[in-house]
């Protein structure tokens, strides 16, 4: 539900599919539908850069955005994200319970009227726009930046 209301509320078109992951599948489906924003697992984009590491030579692909969870993504596929994709992997976190609060917002062009900002491989991100994020103590105080948990 995390992209498919968002994707409806703005009037944009959703595909999915239903069945099992291939590398050669999804870059086709991304590739005969358009896709410009996906959302794609660590482990699915480290298929399809071992399957296709120049994907441009075989797909016209009109992607914009990337954004991935589940795994930290790892040096290896962000480089292989900006450099054969063309576009920056966003890094996300949550948990079932609350969804995606925090996470990288990588635009492609200017990010100079956007609320985009850089995304670095290995990096959780910021807070997303309505979302207030802090560490906390064991008696539910907030953490002064720099906080460092010692071991009991």
């Amino acid at each position: 539900m995390d992209a498919l209301l968002p994707s409806l509320y703005f009037g944009r078109p959703i595909v999915a599919f239903n069945g099992r992951f291939s590398p050669e599948l999804a870059f086709t489906l991304m590739q005969e539908h358009g896709v410009t924003h996906t959302f794609l697992f660590p482990t699915a984009l480290k298929a399809m850069m071992k399957a296709y590491p120049r994907p441009s030579a075989q797909f016209g692909l009109r992607l914009q955005a990337i954004m991935s969870a589940g795994e930290a993504v790892g040096d290896a596929v962000f480089a292989y994200c900006r450099d054969e994709l063309g576009v920056i992997v966003n890094e996300m976190f949550g948990q079932t319970e609350i969804n995606y609060v925090v996470g990288n917002c990588a635009m492609n062009g200017d990010t100079a009227g956007g609320i985009g900002w850089p995304a670095r491989a290995g990096s959780m991100g910021r807070p997303y726009p309505g979302h207030r994020v802090a560490v906390i103590d064991d008696e539910g105080n907030e953490c002064a930046p720099g906080f460092r948990a010692t071991s009991r």
